[in-house]
């Protein structure tokens, strides 16, 4: 028993020792866990600098200030994350893919890491798995309209429109006060055909977002497609007198094209008015207001545009065409088959010209007939009685 408690004593300072050392390991710990906390806060401070680096574009200065930040705290899985993003802005997939892994070790189910691994591998061209991460990635956090955008977009590169479709579908309600979804959405259905759906999707992104010029250009292209000429117009009309960002060319032809089959001439005479009231040295825009007030029967009104038109482009066959389709209306046959005769050489005009040239022979004639009447009234009653059709 005295050997035991021997023993026991024996031990006794040895206990009270480790005692001491563990409570002067404790009182280490909450010194050495204050120091962490403020150098957390200085990694937060420098990783909102990097932030606002990145989103300046700034990518040098963001790279700088991130490594700064995970200088200070190894552990941040943000910090991770957004350098993970400025080596892949840099093209530098071989350091995004270790920030990216670096990552994985702190949080391998986090969706910001599923979707950066999905990021990595679409550079790679392997768009299967990238679908494959952006769909865990939209899985993992069902509230990030971004990943299930990225998902979707990766689907339609592969062609795969249908299922692009069936992963917005759902989620539309979630999300139906953000544009981008009904633009996606939009451009999923048009690429299916399914033009009326592109349209009202279009639509809908248009009245969420009406100042993104961007936006109201596909929405007029989607609503011609579909055939809806007069809200494209209407969608459009905004933008055509704007000499800052104009509306395209290419966009006003399809529109004034689709006035004119719908026999709307003088709309489409306003439009290319106010279209032309900015952009004074847009050849093609003086000659489809030409063509416009010739289609209107507006045949003086057409002349000014045409001669502007000549001044800009310098006679191109296109416009010459156009002044020989309205010396013809104006009843100068004379001079249209003189400025068409000139025009059958040129391959991409010659149709339009000898067209030009037979209806103006044919008027030609007609007037020779009718002068010899006016000379003859007794030789041509034959042919004024002659049986009607």
């Amino acid at each position: 028993m005295r050997r035991v408690a021997g023993i026991g004593l024996w031990l006794l300072p040895a206990a009270l020792l480790l005692t001491g050392c563990a409570a002067g390991e404790k009182h280490k710990t909450a010194r050495e866990e204050g120091e962490q906390r403020w150098r957390e806060v200085r990694a937060r401070i420098k990783l909102q600098l990097a932030q606002r680096s990145f989103e300046a574009r700034q990518l040098q200065a963001a790279s700088e200030q991130c490594a700064e930040a995970l200088a200070l705290d190894a552990a941040c899985l943000d910090a991770h994350l957004l350098m993970a993003r400025i080596q892949l802005e840099e093209g530098e997939l071989s350091r995004a893919q270790a920030s990216v892994e670096a990552a994985a070790a702190l949080a391998p189910e986090a969706a910001a890491v599923h979707h950066l691994r999905g990021l990595l591998a679409e550079r790679r061209g392997d768009l299967a798995s990238a679908a494959d991460w952006q769909a865990r990635a939209s899985s993992a956090d069902p509230d990030n309209l971004d990943y299930l955008l990225v998902y979707a977009q990766v689907l339609m590169r592969q062609g795969l429109f249908e299922q692009a479709a069936q992963a917005l579908t759902p989620r539309l309600a979630d999300f139906d006060q953000d544009p981008a979804i009904h633009v996606l959405m939009g451009q999923t259905a048009a690429m299916l055909g399914r033009r009326d759906e592109a349209a009202r999707r279009y639509a809908a992104a248009l009245r969420l977002q009406p100042e993104n010029r961007l936006l109201r250009e596909e929405a007029v292209e989607a609503l011609l497609a579909d055939g809806r000429c007069e809200e494209a117009v209407r969608a459009a009309e905004p933008l055509i007198g704007r000499n800052v960002e104009p509306f395209p060319t290419a966009v006003v032809a399809r529109l004034v094209a689709g006035l004119l089959e719908r026999d709307r001439a003088d709309e489409a005479v306003r439009l290319l008015r106010r279209a032309t009231g900015v952009r004074l040295s847009d050849p093609l825009l003086w000659r489809l207001l030409a063509q416009a007030c010739l289609a209107a029967g507006d045949i003086d009104g057409a002349a000014d545009p045409i001669a502007r038109a000549m001044a800009l482009d310098g006679g191109s066959p296109d416009t010459r065409l156009l002044l020989a389709y309205r010396l013809l209306l104006a009843g100068r046959a004379r001079d249209a088959a003189r400025e068409a005769l000139a025009l059958t050489a040129t391959p991409t005009a010659a149709p339009a010209a000898r067209a030009i040239l037979e209806a103006a022979a044919a008027a030609n004639s007609a007037s020779s007939v009718r002068a010899d009447r006016a000379g003859h009234p007794g030789e041509c009653r034959p042919l004024v009685q002659g049986p009607q059709p």
